[in-house]
């Protein structure tokens, strides 16, 4: 069975690996806020992912609210449907936003995500 995000330390590992499929360099914190910042959607949108699972996981109610709202904004605005429930590996990239759902419980470490993925 894979690691989940239910630590700070491994909250950071994850994102750290998401940054690291995504754009090929080890993160630094300039990077990060670059790569936050400035990149198209997919990185965004997994940190919050991230981010939401970790309160989930913590029982925190009104941190996983929050960052919940902030998770949705980023779903609607870039088009991807993965749900923070669903247990992701390290490594994920979405290479693209629109037109990405899943609904699954799932998912193994080093995963890229397409256009048009159902």
């Amino acid at each position: 069975m894979q690691e989940d995000v239910n630590s700070w330390a491994l909250l950071i590992e994850f994102i750290k690996a998401d940054y690291y499929q995504t754009f090929g360099k080890v993160i630094s914190f300039s990077g990060f806020m670059k790569a936050y910042f400035r990149s198209v959607g997919g990185f965004k949108f997994s940190v919050w992912l991230r981010i939401v699972r970790f309160f989930y996981l913590q029982d925190k109610k009104l941190l996983c609210t929050i960052s919940k709202l902030i998770y949705k904004h980023y779903m609607i605005k870039y088009g991807i449907e993965i749900l923070y429930t669903a247990r992701i590996g390290k490594g994920l990239v979405i290479h693209h936003f629109g037109g990405i759902t899943f609904g699954i419980e799932s998912m193994g470490e080093n995963c890229s995500v397409r256009p048009g993925v159902v």
